[in-house]
């Protein structure tokens, strides 16, 4: 297997799946309602049995961590965490949506790949190496202030905040030039990669809505307020994080607007003037 190269190898099993997604859309979808209240189909669980069996073909001993009730122990110390469609609402309703691919090793993740179907676009990095989105190396630009920024989010609700996501969403709005929603984690990850946004910022997020995206937007120069460790406890299914990613410019600042936006009492600066510019996805939670 001399020359054999991983990433491509996870690229193209990412991509297999993000078009095999596609192609079963076509026909009727059963939908199920999770525990969480998402939805989940049977593309979701076919998605994800396609990936196992690809990486499992050839790596028997890693471990898995997937959001469709995946959780297999490894031998090898590497555990791959997947999310074989992330945005099942998005997907269900012929809007954007990702398979994500993360690979983590020490607690740490250490390779992310995502593709998004819909605009075939596949975005990849490895840990200490690069990021490349089609095969091309990106980097970060900077906005001069946060006021002239563009943030990403993906709505979820908080126990931590009585405000729902649009209110925060609205909020946040006042505080940074424009933020632009979606209704899959990955897909607003993604804007940050692409130069699309300057800074994303998330709720409630889990390991599987973050391994592979959190390798992929600090390689291309973000910065962010996680830790590079996912957490001794990062497979336990309950664990949640909170993301706030973006240039390294204004990533304190952003740290402290997505604060006060979640903040109810906070009043500071001037009632929003019209409506959030909402971009594709929905504001009903993360699937």
């Amino acid at each position: 297997m001399a020359g054999f190269n991983i990433r491509s190898f996870i690229e193209d099993t990412a991509r297999a799946a993000g078009q095999r997604a596609l192609e079963l859309r076509a026909y009727d979808l059963e939908t199920d309602t999770k525990n969480d209240g998402s939805l989940v189909t049977q593309v979701d669980k076919a998605t994800q049995e396609l990936i196992v069996a690809k990486i499992t073909s050839l790596r028997p001993t890693d471990g898995f961590l997937g959001e469709e009730g995946l959780d297999v122990k490894g031998s090898s110390g590497l555990t791959w965490v997947i999310d074989p469609i992330d945005g099942t609402n998005n997907f269900i309703h012929g809007k954007p949506f990702g398979v994500s691919i993360g690979l983590v090793k020490d607690n740490k993740p250490v390779l992310g790949v995502v593709y998004l179907p819909e605009t075939d676009e596949i975005y990849s990095a490895v840990k200490g190496v690069d990021a490349t989105r089609n095969g091309k190396p990106i980097t970060l630009t900077s906005p001069i202030k946060l006021s002239e920024a563009t943030i990403s989010n993906c709505p979820t609700r908080s126990p931590e905040s009585s405000l729902t996501p649009h209110q925060k969403v609205s909020r946040l709005n006042n505080l940074v030039d424009n933020v632009i929603t979606s209704g899959a984690a990955v897909v607003s990850f993604m804007e940050v990669a692409a130069n699309k946004s300057a800074g994303a910022v998330m709720n409630e997020m889990n390991v599987w809505d973050v391994a592979a995206s959190l390798v992929i937007c600090t390689e291309a120069g973000a910065k962010t307020t996680a830790t590079s460790e996912l957490g001794e406890d990062w497979q336990n299914r309950n664990k949640r994080y909170s993301i706030v990613l973006g240039a390294a410019g204004i990533l304190d600042e952003l740290d402290a607007a997505w604060a006060n936006a979640q903040n109810p009492s906070y009043t500071a600066g001037p009632p929003p003037t019209g409506p959030v510019n909402v971009r594709r996805g929905n504001t009903s939670g993360l699937n």
